[in-house]
């Protein structure tokens, strides 16, 4: 979920874009957590009309691509941000971790105190096994650290700022691979299965693992490298009816690929679901959803508090408000109300942010970062 910069003049994924982008993944993340599984809903009289419940399930479980997604874009800010700023790969480090962390680091500050003063939950999830190990347990929830070390976390949900914080690690040597990036793609692919194989028939399936999604990253770095966001919209356009053609054609490959993510197993298929079906998504999206003004003007503000809302649903979803969640009657005002809820606690969390002046002082410790 990192930021992208502003790309050159002319390109057609720049910062607007990006944030529009997120905010596409940011409601695919909340279908998929709330429907992914009728267990979630069970007890609740939910409707789906006009729809049959299976088919939403179904959208839902697909929409795990929504970290793909947050994993693409991150990817290509983080190659136009290492391109752009010419610092030691260490120092670039620092200053990206620190800004990128620091939304989260607030949340979960915020988060503790709420949560222990609620029923106790920051105490419960670090502290049963002794005060050091549970010092230690927080401490590395706090710098992102908890999926990656296997530890407890404050919310379960958090496991992806462990993938986060790999991606910055792993970006200068990335960067320094640049003009390999594809090979680099496919090399990732084989060592994941090689060394996460397991034994046996057990196969790295990748999921909500630290790892897998390194395939989104390295193919959002390829994209911004090579320009191919501006290429794929430019090609197959010289002619009017060419777009028509290029949008019935992009339709059916969405909707076969949809169907092929159904049947396919993870366990063998984990590249397959998490690059290249986000991928074709992502060019959907740039191409034809994102250019409806309206629409992306909305998308966009939805991605300038997605991280904000990817830290806080959980604990309105699952943990202190799921049967207020779940109640709403219909699937659509369940999301509507989640988002609401999520939305409003953003704008205060930004309201406390402001008051304190914290991203000023953000700023600040990041320009001294030279």
């Amino acid at each position: 979920m990192e930021k992208v910069e502003q790309c050159r003049n002319g390109s057609v994924f720049g910062k607007r874009e990006s944030q529009a982008l997120k905010g596409v993944a940011i409601l695919l993340m909340l279908l998929h957590h709330c429907f992914r599984s009728t267990i979630l809903f069970d007890g609740y009289a939910v409707s789906f009309f006009p729809f049959r419940e299976q088919m939403i399930v179904n959208i839902a479980l697909a929409s795990k691509i929504c970290v793909s997604m947050f994993a693409f874009v991150s990817g290509y800010g983080l190659f136009l941000s290492y391109r752009e700023e010419e610092l030691p790969a260490s120092k670039w480090v620092l200053k990206r971790y620190i800004s990128s962390f620091s939304g989260f680091w607030f949340i979960w500050g915020l988060s503790a105190v709420v949560c222990q003063l609620i029923n106790r939950r920051f105490q419960t999830i670090f502290f049963q096994n002794g005060f050091w190990r549970g010092l230690m347990e927080a401490s590395i929830d706090f710098i992102g650290g908890a999926k990656l070390f296997e530890t407890a976390s404050l919310n379960g949900t958090w496991w992806y700022m462990s993938a986060a914080l790999v991606f910055i690690l792993a970006f200068p040597v990335l960067y320094r691979l640049r003009d390999n990036l594809w090979l680099v793609l496919a090399a990732s692919i084989v060592f994941l299965r090689v060394i996460f194989g397991g034994n046996g028939n057990e196969v790295f399936t990748g999921d909500n693992s630290v790892y897998a999604f390194l395939s989104p990253l390295i193919i959002g770095a390829a994209f911004a490298r090579y320009q191919m966001l501006d290429r794929w919209v430019r090609f197959g356009t010289k002619k009017s009816w060419g777009k028509a053609v290029k949008c019935v054609v992009e339709c059916a490959c969405i909707l076969g690929l949809y169907k092929m993510y159904l049947y396919l197993p993870i366990s063998y298929f984990w590249e397959f679901h998490w690059g290249f079906v986000p991928t074709a998504v992502i060019l959907f999206c740039v191409e034809y959803v994102l250019n409806i003004p309206g629409l992306r003007d909305v998308l966009a503000f939805l991605g300038k508090h997605s991280m904000n809302i990817f830290l806080v649903h959980t604990f309105i979803r699952s943990y202190y408000l799921a049967d207020f969640t779940y109640s709403r009657g219909h699937f659509a005002w369940i999301l509507l109300a989640l988002l609401a809820i999520s939305l409003a606690i953003s704008f205060v969390v930004e309201g406390f942010k402001e008051l304190l002046r914290y991203d000023g002082f953000i700023r600040i410790v990041t320009a001294k970062i030279k």
